[in-house]
C-alpha cells in the first residue's frame, strides 16, 4: 500500500464468535417453546396424574349423581258466546289468563302439592300468547308418580271451576229449548242430545283417555254453538325423555379438559421452582 493510497478502516471481529452481532445472548428468565415442552417432558408424571384424577372425579360424579328431569301438562281454556249491544257475538274466555294463572300458582299447585306429600314446587305460565296454560315442574324419576298425581290434581281443579260458568250458559241453552216447547216452537232435540253427551264426557275423570274424550265433548259442543268450548287437557302430565342439565359425555370432557390444563401449568410451576 503506498502513500497516495486512503487508508481504510478495516473492522475486525473475533473469529471464534462470527455470529455474536446476529444472535445476542438471551436473558436467563426467557423460556422458549423448545424449553416449555422439555419442563412437560420431565414433569409428565404431575399432568398425566392430575388428568386422571380430574376424569375419576367426573366418573364418580356422573355415576353417583340423581338424574333431574322436567315434568308439562297443557291445558286450554275454554270459551263461551257472549252477545255484545250491537248484536255481535264473540269468543269470551271463560276465565281471564292472568286470574286462572295467579290461582293454579296462588293455590291449586301448593295446596296440591302438599296434598301429594312432595316439595318438589309446581308453576303455570302461559304458552306464548294463546289461551293455552302449561304446568311445569322437576324432579327424580323417583318422583314421576307424585309429580304427575299432583299436576292432574291442578287440571281437575281449573276445570272444574270452570265448569261452573259452562254449566250455567248449558242451562240456559236448556231454558231456552224449554222456553221454545212452552211456545210452540219445535225444540231442536239434536242440540239437547249432544249437550248432555258432551256433559257427560267432560264429568268423567281424567284418566289416559282424557284428552281424546274432552276432544270429542267439544265437538260436541260446537255442533251446537260455534263458539262454546270446554276447558279441556291438551297434554296429560308428562316426563321428559332425557334428564335436564349437562349431559354424562360433556361433563367427562370438561373434568378432561379441565384436568390437563391445570395438570400442565402445575407442571411447569413445579419445575420452575425445582430448577429455580
Amino acid at each position: 500500500m503506498t502513500a497516495q493510497e486512503p487508508q481504510r478502516d478495516i473492522q475486525r471481529t473475533d473469529p471464534a464468535e462470527p455470529h455474536a452481532q446476529h444472535h445476542p445472548p438471551r436473558h436467563a428468565d426467557e423460556l422458549s417453546l423448545a424449553d416449555l415442552v422439555e419442563a412437560l417432558r420431565r414433569r409428565w408424571k404431575i399432568w398425566t396424574a392430575i388428568t386422571v384424577i380430574a376424569g375419576a372425579l367426573a366418573l364418580l360424579f356422573v355415576a353417583w349423581r340423581t338424574p333431574i328431569y322436567s315434568y308439562t301438562a297443557t291445558l286450554r281454556i275454554g270459551s263461551i258466546p257472549v252477545y255484545n249491544a250491537g248484536g255481535d257475538v264473540n269468543a269470551t274466555p271463560l276465565d281471564a289468563m292472568p286470574n286462572v294463572i295467579a290461582e293454579i300458582n296462588r293455590r291449586y299447585a301448593p295446596d296440591a302439592v302438599e296434598q301429594a306429600g312432595t316439595n318438589k314446587s309446581i308453576s303455570a305460565d302461559r304458552v306464548d300468547n294463546s289461551d293455552m296454560v302449561e304446568l311445569s315442574a322437576s324432579g327424580p324419576a323417583a318422583m314421576q308418580g307424585t309429580i304427575e298425581h299432583a299436576m292432574t290434581q291442578i287440571l281437575a281443579a281449573v276445570i272444574a271451576d270452570h265448569r261452573v260458568v259452562l254449566s250455567g250458559y248449558l242451562h240456559q241453552v236448556q231454558l231456552q229449548e224449554e222456553s221454545d216447547a212452552t211456545g210452540g216452537a219445535q225444540p231442536d232435540g239434536q242440540v239437547a242430545a249432544a249437550l248432555k253427551r258432551a256433559v257427560r264426557l267432560l264429568d268423567a275423570p281424567l284418566d289416559a283417555d282424557v284428552v281424546a274424550r274432552q276432544a270429542q265433548a267439544e265437538h260436541l259442543l260446537q255442533s251446537a254453538e260455534p263458539l262454546l268450548r270446554p276447558t279441556r287437557v291438551i297434554q296429560l302430565p308428562a316426563r321428559s325423555g332425557s334428564p335436564i342439565g349437562l349431559s354424562a359425555s360433556v361433563i367427562a370432557s370438561l373434568a378432561l379438559v379441565l384436568g390437563l390444563g391445570g395438570g400442565l401449568v402445575l407442571a411447569l410451576l413445579v419445575d420452575a421452582v425445582r430448577r429455580g
